[in-house]
């Protein structure tokens, strides 16, 4: 599996979870999910079903993730 869902990725690139139905097994989802759960990670993000849905019907994502660019280098901690 992995990345099964990989196109699920670039529709929702920051979200730990690629599998969007309960027919799509996610296993690094529920890697991520467990080591949540025991505080290895933690501000894990997840889509909301609304967005999903929304993609599904090719609306406009009600609200779309920020632009991440790159920090220089020289900017970095």
């Amino acid at each position: 599996m992995g990345e099964g869902w990989h196109n699920n990725h670039h529709a929702f690139p920051r979200s730990a979870r690629h599998g969007m139905s309960w027919k799509q097994p996610d296993p690094s989802a529920w890697a991520i999910w467990f080591f949540e759960k025991v505080g290895f990670v933690k501000d894990v993000v997840l889509i909301s079903r609304k967005r999903i849905e929304a993609r599904l019907r090719a609306e406009p994502d009600p609200t779309p993730d920020p632009v991440i660019l790159p920090i220089p280098a020289e900017q970095r901690d």
